[in-house]
């Protein structure tokens, strides 16, 4: 494969001259998902199922995760009738 050179990106180049100087940067504050040796890995579930009375919660904040959570489906069906559809939500699928 030959390289395309665009001549017309450089007509309007410009000379800088002088002298480069390091700069040093001070960062403070607490890096999350970096290289994740300092994060605590998740040890708990990773497959939730909703719940009609209580909320579900994975205790994962802060913590380095190794899978994708799954939350199940709820088991739904539909059934017509002669007065329409009937709906069932739950139960075994």
């Amino acid at each position: 494969m030959s390289e395309v050179v665009h001549d017309d990106l450089f007509k309007e180049a410009a000379v800088l001259s002088g002298d480069i100087t390091p700069v040093t940067i001070s960062v403070t504050g607490t890096i999350i998902g970096g290289g994740g040796s300092g994060i605590r890995k998740y040890a708990g579930p990773y497959e939730a199922t909703p719940n009609p009375h209580e909320d579900v919660v994975l205790e994962t904040a802060g913590k380095r995760m190794t899978d994708d959570v799954t939350v199940r489906k709820i088991p739904y069906w539909e059934t017509s009738n002669t007065k329409g559809l009937t709906v069932y939500i739950g139960g075994n699928d």
